[in-house]
């Protein structure tokens, strides 16, 4: 997606769009990351650079699908160095959200997030 297709009152509020061939985290950085069953999935992890301290927080999609990629996702920025506990892997329902909001909000300040990336 180019800044020319984004509606005009969300690209009034986002840096422009840079293209990135790695991505390096460090301590005090969050991935938040919504791992689904497209190719896609994977990229972050392949673009990912050592990140030694890095924390993750995964969605994990309501309703249940079978082909997501949630466990293939953790496993491989496991082995980037970023850490993610079971407690970091937040239910996400895309039909009904309910409290997803104040979920995050509570994993973002219980691993004391100084710099997010999703």
């Amino acid at each position: 997606m180019t800044a020319n297709h984004l509606p005009s009152t969300i690209e009034k509020l986002l840096p422009s769009l840079q293209s990135s061939g790695s991505l390096g985290l460090e301590k005090g950085d969050v991935l938040i990351h919504a791992p689904g069953f497209e190719d896609r999935t994977m990229a972050v992890a392949d673009v990912l650079s050592y990140c030694k301290g890095a924390k993750a927080i995964l969605l994990d999609y309501r309703p249940v699908n079978p082909e997501n990629r949630l466990d293939q996702v953790r496993n491989a920025i496991s082995a980037k160095g970023i850490q993610t506990t079971d407690q970091d892997i937040i239910e996400y329902h895309r039909f009904e959200p309910g409290d997803f909001e104040a979920k995050l909000k509570r994993r973002l300040e219980a691993g004391s997030a100084q710099r997010a990336t999703v």
